[in-house]
C-alpha cells in the first residue's frame, strides 16, 4: 500500500485524561446546546468516580501502537494520525501537522461501528468544519472508509470478546479462545439455557433513526455474531438493547434502555457493547455500575466483554478499509 502523500486518520471521539479536562470537554460536546448546568454537572460527576480520566485516549493510543507494530501496518508506506472530535489531539490540530508533513489525501477511519446517517455526519461534519478551520478545504482531500458493522473482522473481533466471557463462566479464562473452539467451550458451559446476551448500543433520539436504518444495523450484526458462535445449538438467548441516552423524555429516546433488563428465567446476563469498538466511560459507569448494580439486586451473575479496541482482526480491518479507499486514488 504505497502512497507518498497519503495518510491514515484515527478519528475518535476524545475523553478527559484528568479531572481539570472533564468541563472543557463536556463543554466541546454541548457548545451551542442550551443545556442547563445541573445536566453538565451531572455528567462530570461520573468523570469524577474515574479521576476524570477516560479510557478512550489510551484506546486510541494503543490503536495507534497495534496497527504500526502489525504486519499490515510494518509494510504499509503511508504514515497514520491521530485526531478528536472533542477533546485533544483535536482534529484541526492533527490535520495541521498533517499538512506540514506534506499529506494531501488522507483516509479518515471513524471509530464507529454502527451509525444512522443523521449521527454518522457529527463526525464528517467535524472533519470538514477542522478543514475550514486550518485553511485546508482546498489542499487536502479527505476521504472516510465506511461504516463497518457488516465487515466479517468486525463480526469475529466481537465474536471473540463474548468467547473469552464464556471461557471465564467455564472457568477456563487463562487460555484465549479461539472461533474454532467454540462448539467444545460452549459444549461444556454448566447450564448455558440460563446464560443470556445481551448486545448494547448507544440509544439516539427517535428522530435520528425514524427509517430504523440504525436498528436494522444493529439487529443484523447481532444475528450474524449469534450464528458465528452458534448459540442456537446451545439454547443461549440474545437481545439488543440501548444505553447511555441523553436528557429528556425517555421516549424520545429509541429504546429498550438496558437499565430496565429483567431476570426472566435467566441466571447470568452478559452484556456485549458492540455498539462501541472502544472502551469509555459509558461502559464503565452506565454498564459496570449502573447495569451491575441491577443485575445484583436481581440476583443476576453480572459479566461484561470487553470493547473490540486494537484485537488483531480490528488491525486487520483497518488495513481493508484503509486499501478501499487507496485503490480509489491510484
Amino acid at each position: 500500500m504505497e502512497h507518498s502523500d497519503c495518510a491514515l486518520l484515527l478519528v475518535s471521539y476524545g475523553g478527559p485524561e484528568q479531572m481539570e479536562d472533564v468541563f472543557p470537554f463536556i463543554q466541546n460536546i454541548l457548545a451551542g446546546k442550551n443545556v442547563p448546568m445541573s445536566r453538565i454537572e451531572q455528567a462530570a460527576r461520573k468523570y469524577e468516580l474515574f479521576n476524570g480520566v477516560s479510557p478512550v485516549n489510551e484506546e486510541c493510543r494503543g490503536l495507534l501502537t497495534a496497527y504500526l507494530s502489525s504486519k499490515m501496518g510494518q509494510t504499509a508506506t503511508i504514515p497514520i494520525y491521530w485526531g478528536n472530535l472533542y477533546w485533544h489531539p483535536l482534529l484541526p490540530e492533527t490535520l495541521t501537522a498533517m499538512a506540514r508533513d506534506g499529506v494531501r489525501k488522507v483516509v479518515a477511519f471513524c471509530t464507529v461501528p454502527f451509525a444512522s446517517p443523521e449521527s454518522f455526519q457529527k463526525y464528517t461534519d467535524a472533519i470538514q468544519s477542522a478543514q475550514k478551520q486550518t485553511g485546508l478545504t482546498g489542499g487536502m482531500e479527505i476521504r472516510t472508509t465506511r461504516i463497518f458493522h457488516d465487515h466479517p473482522l468486525f463480526t469475529e473481533a466481537s465474536a471473540l470478546t463474548i468467547l473469552e466471557t464464556f471461557a471465564s463462566l467455564e472457568n477456563n479464562g487463562t487460555k484465549i479462545p479461539k472461533l474454532e473452539d467454540k462448539d467444545s467451550l460452549l459444549e461444556k458451559l454448566p447450564q448455558p439455557e440460563t446464560v443470556k446476551l445481551i448486545f448494547t448500543a448507544h440509544s439516539l433520539p427517535q428522530n435520528e433513526d425514524k427509517n430504523q436504518i440504525y436498528r436494522r444495523q444493529l439487529l443484523d450484526t447481532a444475528d450474524k455474531i449469534a450464528q458465528t458462535l452458534n448459540l442456537a445449538r446451545f439454547h443461549i438467548d440474545w437481545e439488543l438493547m440501548f444505553q447511555s441516552r441523553g436528557g429528556g423524555s425517555e421516549e424520545n429516546w429509541i429504546g429498550p434502555d438496558v437499565r430496565t433488563v429483567e431476570k426472566e428465567d435467566k441466571k447470568t446476563l452478559i452484556f456485549c457493547p458492540f455498539g462501541f469498538m472502544l472502551e469509555n466511560i459509558e461502559l464503565l459507569y452506565d454498564l459496570d455500575i449502573e447495569v451491575r448494580e441491577r443485575c445484583e439486586a436481581l440476583g443476576l451473575h453480572y459479566l461484561r466483554t470487553q470493547a473490540v479496541g486494537c484485537s488483531r482482526p480490528v488491525i486487520r480491518m483497518i488495513h481493508e478499509l484503509t486499501a478501499e479507499i487507496i485503490r480509489g486514488w491510484q
